[in-house]
């Protein structure tokens, strides 16, 4: 039993070598993703790609990287403005929440293209969300 047990792990093992193995996720920082994400937002060495950009920055807006939150919504506004406002302003608000530099005066100009009712159902989503982070919910000053 234990000669097939170690033919089986042996053929996968070597499958896995052979073809790679798809469902493993490349371990990246927090810096390496941020540099890649500026990369595809200001077309330094790749072409400007927003889509893109906004991948690499959701990585670390999903561990509440304040700088990864602005660039986020930035990229999200340059993809579709109107498609995208609301997530931008959700990830802005955070980046607001968190002190970058240049995120409140986004958050203003964002939040005046929004309906005062899209505005407070986004804050309430966003100091829910803080609430299960871990952190106090947001004074907002509107």
């Amino acid at each position: 039993m234990k000669k097939y047990i170690l033919i089986i792990s042996i053929v996968l093992l070597s499958l896995t070598m052979l073809f790679g193995n798809n469902t493993a996720k490349e371990k990246i920082s927090l810096e390496e993703a941020f540099s890649r994400g500026l990369n595809y937002f200001e077309g330094n060495i790749v072409e400007q790609d927003f889509e893109k950009a906004a991948d690499w920055f959701a990585l670390g807006a999903d561990i509440w990287d304040g700088e990864s939150m602005l660039y986020l919504a930035l990229s999200l506004l340059n993809i579709d403005e109107e498609l995208h406002l609301e997530d931008a302003f959700y990830w802005m608000s955070l980046a607001h929440y968190f002190g970058t530099e240049d995120a409140e005066s986004l958050w203003y100009e964002i939040k005046e293209l929004l309906p005062w009712k899209t505005v407070d159902a986004l804050l309430l989503e966003v100091d829910q969300d803080l609430l299960i982070g871990g952190y106090m919910i947001g004074d907002w000053d509107y």
